[in-house]
């Protein structure tokens, strides 16, 4: 009689999850949360500015001249193109 052999073992060694990451053994495994880290932008012009993320699409609104608001790091490189934003240190 014929049998399946390793191949069932090995489809059950590794499994790629929706977030990318490979985990060994059970397919109950939690999935590792990602945490992403924030960068914040000044606005200098003299109204209001709403930027929609390239990445995530979060809308970040900076209501007034001065305006401080955090940025999620992978929103950064598009952020650095807006005339009138600058990127400050992290608060």
């Amino acid at each position: 009689m014929s049998c399946c052999g390793k191949k069932r073992t090995e489809f059950q060694g590794t499994i790629q999850t929706h977030q990318g990451f490979k985990t060994t053994g059970s397919t109950h495994s939690q999935p590792q949360s990602v945490r992403h880290s924030a960068v914040y932008f000044q606005y200098l012009g003299k109204t209001g500015l709403t930027v929609v993320g390239s990445i995530t699409s979060k809308r970040y609104s900076f209501n007034s001249p001065g305006a401080i608001v955090e940025v999620d790091l992978r929103d950064r490189p598009a952020m650095t193109a807006v005339p009138n934003l600058r990127q400050v240190r992290n608060l």
